[in-house]
């Protein structure tokens, strides 16, 4: 089978149902915290999940985007050692390890009311892994409706954290739903609905956050999701991974409820992270960090797993010909912000709290003169031992673009001295690449250096315009063993290039041959006589259209 033919659709219509939408009713800004009232004169913009649209994306990009890629071009670092202590940076950030774990963690799981995406479904099954594997304390709130909602919510986030608000604490804070984000604006700001219905402006809620002792994660799965970093002037840090960014039109769009969500993949790598914890006699899972679980995430997302198409019944859906119809590809790679802006970075991590077991009372001796059988113990058989789960991501190849000059003995030295340098990764996850490696090294205006770095080495990496991401990578660098197949068959196709040029040479003086035969209809003898002989008679009892093949085609 053709792999295209397996290729699903792209689909950028999001989470709602509908094909199309009328114009969004005029609604007004949130109330800030004061209980002042600011009219808005004009209602957001919706991203293209909240109103329903259809518009498709070719994958081409327009002249503004191919001018910025340009425009990069320009930016180089001095040194390689620029770059390097730039990296390094990145790593020691995913080094820095927590020595304990949380005492408490407190997730507080929002939905709105008017719920017309169905998100309570996925929200249920967060809970129950937050609430019994991870033994965390879970409230599910839905958000009311009406202009009151914003300050509703900030009475019910206070009440949690004059509670859990403490250094040793972690607050997560997961929101799913409609969402949008105006290009002036800071933060997203959270829909009830497609069409009408009561808005949230994420910025009303942010000093509460800021002066948090307790760390914060903030779980978006919604359009626009991202949030703005902020001034963290508590001792704890913020961070946030969402399912999609800020971006409008399809990059900005999330996927809907289902096997494309957000909230789907987080699921399945909470999960997963906790089965080592379920096994009996095992140690406890260690602390994960935000970042590794952002690359999950990526991973989680980016398999590109084929679904048939449902209808609402649950019926599969059919194309015109009769044939099956494959689910429109849907999912989105998240991203992950550090929040606390005026902070260096500290990775909140995440593992199953111990739950305390109660007290179990020892059993009674058995009294003189009972049976001795009854107190013989049994011991239970060994649990089978389940292999840890497997939990890999990839790589990502990046280009880094250096002055002509920059590549000296004493930057491949600095190189050498800082690859010696990164630890070992984590015993609990798989790393596709557990170190930075040069896949390439090109001299032109600049030098352009190809490197493939661990993902959450790339997420952690401050970002400069001399860099630029290529794609994910899985697999190793075949580009040797693909020029030495192109070779071999280039050498193939030019042999049987010259065995059909020579074919069509013969074949064409055999033609002309026939040609110069077949051109007189009755032979006749003719007398050729040569020139240079004074007229003597060189051969006799020759035709003339022989005599003239002859003289076409001279012996060698």
């Amino acid at each position: 089978m053709d792999a295209d033919a397996l290729t699903p659709p792209v689909s950028d219509q999001g989470r709602s149902p509908g094909s199309s939408a009328p114009p969004p009713e005029k609604r007004q800004r949130l109330d800030p915290l004061d209980g002042s009232h600011h009219p808005s004169v004009e209602s957001p913009r919706l991203c293209s999940r909240c109103r329903g649209d259809t518009g498709t994306d070719d994958g081409f990009i327009t002249l503004h985007e191919e001018k910025l890629e340009l425009l990069k071009t320009e930016s180089h670092f001095p040194r390689l050692n620029d770059f390097v202590s730039a990296l390094d940076t990145a790593c020691k950030a995913k080094w820095n390890i927590r020595d304990a774990p949380y005492e408490n963690v407190v997730a507080l799981l929002l939905r709105w009311e008017e719920d017309d995406l169905g998100v309570i479904s996925e929200t249920e099954k967060l809970e129950d892994i937050l609430r019994n594997v991870y033994h965390f304390d879970v409230e599910s709130w839905a958000i009311p409706p009406g202009k009151r909602c914003c300050m509703a919510l900030a009475r019910e986030i206070e009440s949690i954290l004059d509670k859990y608000d403490k250094q040793d604490n972690l607050f997560i804070l997961y929101y799913g739903g409609h969402a949008l984000q105006e290009l002036e604006q800071q933060q997203p700001t959270w829909v009830s609905k497609r069409h009408g219905g009561a808005s949230l402006d994420l910025s009303a809620l942010i000093p509460l956050f800021q002066e948090m002792d307790a760390d914060l994660l903030f779980l978006f799965d919604c359009c626009q999701a991202t949030p703005q970093a902020f001034r963290s002037t508590g001792k704890g840090v913020a961070s946030a991974i969402t399912a999609t960014g800020f971006e409008p039109g399809p990059l900005g769009t999330a996927a809907e409820v289902g096997s494309h969500s957000f909230t789907h993949a987080l699921i399945q790598v909470l999960g997963k992270l906790s089965i080592p914890q379920n096994l009996p006699g095992r140690p406890p899972s260690p602390p994960i960090s935000d970042v590794m679980i952002h690359s999950l995430l990526v991973t989680e997302l980016r398999r590109c797993n084929l679904s048939l198409e449902k209808d609402l019944s649950g019926s599969f859906k059919r194309s015109i010909d009769g044939h099956l119809k494959v689910e429109p590809f849907r999912r989105r790679t998240p991203i992950y912000q550090w929040l606390s802006q005026n902070k260096g970075h500290r990775p909140i991590r995440l593992s199953p709290l111990q739950r305390s077991e109660p007290e179990v009372e020892p059993a009674p001796e058995p009294e003189m003169g009972t049976s001795t059988s009854r107190a013989i113990s049994v011991t239970p058989e060994p649990p089978i031992q389940q292999p840890v789960a497997d939990l890999t991501f990839p790589g990502v190849l990046i280009s880094v673009r250096l002055e002509p000059d920059s590549l000296k003995d004493p930057d491949i030295e600095a190189w050498a001295k800082w690859m010696l340098s990164i630890p070992p990764g984590s015993s609990q996850v798989t790393f596709e690449d557990q170190t930075v490696r040069i896949e390439g090294l090109y001299r032109s205006f600049s030098s352009l250096l190809i490197l493939r770095i661990p993902l959450d080495t790339w997420t952690l990496l401050p970002k400069h315009r001399a860099m630029t991401f290529i794609g994910y990578v899985t697999g190793e660098n075949e580009a040797e063993e693909v020029n030495t197949k192109v070779e071999e068959m280039t050498g193939i196709i030019q042999s049987d290039r010259q065995k059909s040029s020579l074919q069509k040479r013969l074949l064409g003086r055999k033609l002309r041959l026939h040609k110069l035969l077949s051109s007189t209809p009755s032979p006749k003898n003719w007398e050729i006589r040569d020139s240079s002989d004074q007229g003597e008679s060189t051969k006799a009892g020759m035709t003339k259209p022989e005599a003239r093949a002859r003289s076409a085609f001279p012996a060698p």
